[in-house]
């Protein structure tokens, strides 16, 4: 899957994924949810915190 800037998906009817930023093969993300859904790092299982 190839994502740039600005792209997004859709993950149900109320989640959104956003590409923010990207360089060097990394990208910066944008999530957009219900404050009922808890969104968290796989690899530190910390709430992330806008």
């Amino acid at each position: 899957m190839q994502c740039r800037v600005g792209d997004s998906i859709v993950i149900g009817d109320d989640i959104t994924v956003r590409v923010v930023q990207g360089k060097q093969g990394q990208l910066r993300l944008a999530f957009d949810a219900p404050r009922e859904i808890a969104i968290k790092r796989q690899d530190t299982n910390k709430p992330l915190v806008s």
